[in-house]
């Protein structure tokens, strides 16, 4: 704070300030209007190209959809081929198993008739060593039979030996009374 005191401002002086203001701000505002068209134009500019860009990318796009197209069709007939191969491939596989599948149901089919002779070979043995067992169990059946017979006869003279062996101390006794007895009288 100055020791001057302000001096009272005439409306003259105010009006001149007014106006030298007014003239200070159409300048300017005219001075953005300027810059405002060269944006505007050089937006227009960026607008251009975009539409140039987006021309370029539609292209592009086109040249991307011929490609995936073409792609697309070399994929199907690749893709055919590769199937074409692949049932070929499947078919001989499974001509290979079939060939296979019927040499190893021959030799199945070989083993088990080998097997069914063999079977049938040991059946026939065993039938016949089954038969020579049964003649050996009629004979020692037969010999058991006939040796019963015998013990049973052996045992009928057992019992007549027997009788008389006790008998024969009787008899001796009695002939010696007899002989004793006869002698003394």
């Amino acid at each position: 704070m100055s020791d001057e005191t302000p001096v009272p401002e005439t409306l003259e002086t105010i009006a001149a300030s007014i106006r030298d203001l007014r003239t200070s701000m159409d300048s300017r505002f005219a001075s953005m209007d300027s810059r405002f068209t060269s944006i505007d134009s050089g937006f227009a500019s960026i607008d251009s190209r975009f539409t140039s860009i987006d021309s370029r990318f539609a292209s592009i796009d086109s040249r991307f959809d011929e490609a995936g197209k073409s792609i697309d069709s070399r994929f199907d007939v690749f893709g055919k081929a590769i199937d074409a191969r692949f049932d070929a491939f499947g078919k001989a596989i499974d001509a290979r198993f079939d060939v296979f599948g019927k040499a190893i149901n021959a030799r199945f089919d070989a083993f088990g008739h080998a097997m069914d002779a063999r079977f049938d070979e040991v059946k026939a043995q065993l039938r016949t060593e089954i038969e020579s067992v049964r003649g050996d169990v009629r004979l020692v059946a037969e010999a058991l039979a006939a040796q019963t017979a015998h013990l049973e006869r052996h045992e009928q003279t057992h019992e007549t030996f027997t009788k008389r062996l006790n008998g024969h101390d009787t008899r001796i006794l009695a002939l010696e009374r007899n002989t004793l007895g006869g002698s003394s009288g």
